[in-house]
Parts: structure tokens; C-alpha cells; sequence
């Protein structure tokens, strides 16, 4: 230990800081996964989070068991990011209040986050339709496609790209079932 060191005052290390979302992500879908700093000493256990005055189920897709406890520290993760569902919220605009409680679930302070918009994922679109289209693609629009083809061959992004798409092409010539295993295992696993 430093022989003068000295405790950070408090306006350092906040008691209750929940980072993500914010104005860069205004817009949740199905899940909300925020970033929650708790300080070691804080006596914070538990954490809850509400969309406009209504509790948020709280999931736990790994089965980590994480979510039950709050207070990350130590030997586990820096920061405790619980993953909560948005399913059953209705579409629209709205305040995400994360709650944070003591041991005996008392609330000890909350931070609320504003102008966030839950959306609804776009319809599915049958197969068939996407078939119908005359160029149907999803991420490669006609700006994109140009702005790759004025790259220079030596080009790194320019290489990168070329042999996806030279992967993908030689992929689907050899199995033209995309939804086969053989398929996934030539675009995502090609060298085994």
C-alpha cells in the first residue's frame, strides 16, 4: 500500500451509474441489457429495472445465475449488466427506470433514463417474396456496391470483401441448400 494514499472523494466513483442506454442507443428492441456500476463498498444487492412504471421481467438466457446477484465485484464481472425483457411492453415512447435496493429490498436511489422509443421488429417477409424481388439484397445497396468498386484492387477492405463474397458464391454452388448443414459449415467453419 502507498504510504500517502489517500480515499477518492466521492464525486469519483458514483454510487450508482447506469451507463448504456443512452442518446447514441434511443431505440430498444425485445431486450434491454444495461450497463450498471455499483462501487465495491456500496450496499446496493439488488437491481430492477421498469419501462414507464411497469417491472421488467428479469432473463437469464445462459443460465449464469449472475442475475441474482446484483452487487458485481471482485472475482466477478467489473460491471454488472443484466439483460431484461421488453416483450410484452407496447411499442412507443418512454422512461427506463433502473431501481437499486439494499438487502432487506429497500430502495436506496434510481437512475432514470428518458427519451428511449420501444420498437417492434419489422414483419417477416415470406421467402417467396424476397425471390420475387428483382436485386434482393440486404446490406449491399447500390451506394455501398459503388463505393467498394471505386476501392483499389490492393485495397485491404476491398480484398476482405472479395473473398466473402467469392466464399459465399462457392458456397452456394456446391450446396444450394442454404439452410443445410453442409452450407453453414462451408461459410462459417470453411478450412475443417
Amino acid at each position: 500500500m502507498v504510504a500517502d494514499a489517500q480515499p477518492s472523494p466521492d464525486s469519483l466513483t458514483p454510487a450508482f451509474s447506469v451507463a448504456v442506454p443512452n442518446a447514441q442507443t434511443p431505440r430498444l428492441l425485445n431486450l434491454v441489457n444495461p450497463a450498471i456500476a455499483i462501487p465495491f463498498g456500496s450496499g446496493i444487492r439488488e437491481i430492477e429495472a421498469n419501462w414507464n412504471g411497469t417491472p421488467l421481467p428479469l432473463i437469464d438466457p445462459s443460465g449464469t445465475e449472475l442475475v441474482d446477484e446484483a452487487h458485481s465485484y471482485g472475482s466477478m464481472i467489473p460491471f454488472f449488466k443484466p439483460l431484461f425483457s421488453l416483450v410484452a411492453v407496447p411499442a412507443g415512447p418512454g422512461t427506463l427506470e433502473i431501481r437499486a435496493f439494499d438487502s432487506n429490498h429497500v430502495q436506496i436511489t434510481s437512475v432514470a433514463i428518458t427519451n428511449l422509443t420501444v420498437v417492434r421488429p419489422p414483419l417477416p417477409i415470406a421467402a417467396s417474396m424476397v425471390a420475387a424481388l428483382p436485386h434482393p439484397r440486404i446490406y449491399l445497396t447500390s451506394a455501398r456496391l459503388a463505393t467498394i468498386e471505386a476501392r483499389p484492387p490492393a485495397d485491404i477492405a476491398r480484398q476482405r470483401y472479395e473473398r466473402a463474397l467469392n466464399l459465399f458464391t462457392n458456397a452456394l454452388a456446391e450446396f444450394p441448400n442454404v439452410l443445410s448443414t453442409a452450407f453453414g459449415d462451408a461459410i462459417y467453419a470453411p478450412f475443417t
